[in-house]
């Protein structure tokens, strides 16, 4: 995504620091506060303070940084100027970023990891999606991971039924692109997401993804809750 010349512009951050049983190590949970109403991102900003209270009430296992983004619609400036004040401990330190947005609204609740390496022509760094994928099977959730979707669109037409307390991810690969695809090609590769979010610095800069959308309204306030605190 192209980004906006942060030279003449301002914006704040918004930032809530949980401490862990360990400080060497911080995971990073961010959504944009700018957007265009409940769904983008009132929605991902009401998820990130309801779990904020929850954890405040508990101290986890690792450092945990809330951070409400601005101006991510304007060429995602909150989040890059962030990253570029990261110090190399802070980069090295961090273990994942969980980036949070439009949670509530469009096709189905999907859950994002990785990064695409056109050199390799596959997904990498898929660490932090695996194991969201593991814990959200762990609590009794169904997930149509990648390589369950791989395809399946090709096969049948459609995407599978939209089922509550149900993840599912992109289901485009090199070899099952979109039909609406230029040339064949995949913008972005199952599991991970396209480059226009804010998790968009931290991928660049190394740092282990997990992007969560949950695109379809489905999800009650017990879902919410285990959604993110049981996957961190």
């Amino acid at each position: 995504m192209k980004r906006a010349n942060r030279s003449k512009s301002k914006g704040t951050n918004l930032i809530l620091t949980i401490p862990g049983e360990s400080t060497k190590k911080q995971i990073i949970v961010g959504a944009h506060y700018d957007g265009t109403g409940n769904g983008d991102n009132g929605s991902g900003v009401a998820l990130l303070i309801a779990n904020a209270k929850y954890l405040a009430a508990y101290q986890p296992p690792y450092t945990v940084k809330f951070i409400f983004f601005d101006a991510e619609e304007v060429g995602l400036m909150g989040s890059t100027y962030y990253v570029d004040k990261m110090s190399f401990w802070e980069k090295q330190s961090t273990l994942f970023m969980v980036n949070v947005n439009s949670i509530a609204f469009g096709d189905y609740p999907n859950i994002y990891g990785g990064v695409y390496d056109p050199g390799q022509t596959k997904v990498i760094q898929t660490e932090a999606y695996d194991m969201a994928v593991q814990k959200a099977e762990e609590v009794g959730m169904k997930v149509w991971s990648a390589d369950k979707l791989d395809g399946y669109f090709h096969k049948h037409g459609r995407g599978p039924e939209s089922e509550p307390n149900t993840f599912y991810t992109n289901p485009w690969t090199t070899q099952n692109p979109p039909p609406n695809s230029r040339g064949g090609q995949t913008p972005y590769v199952s599991p991970a997401n396209g480059g226009w979010g804010d998790h968009a610095p931290f991928a660049e800069q190394g740092i282990t993804l997990r992007s969560i959308r949950v695109d379809q309204l489905v999800c009650c306030w017990e879902w919410r809750k285990r959604c993110l605190h049981r996957l961190l």
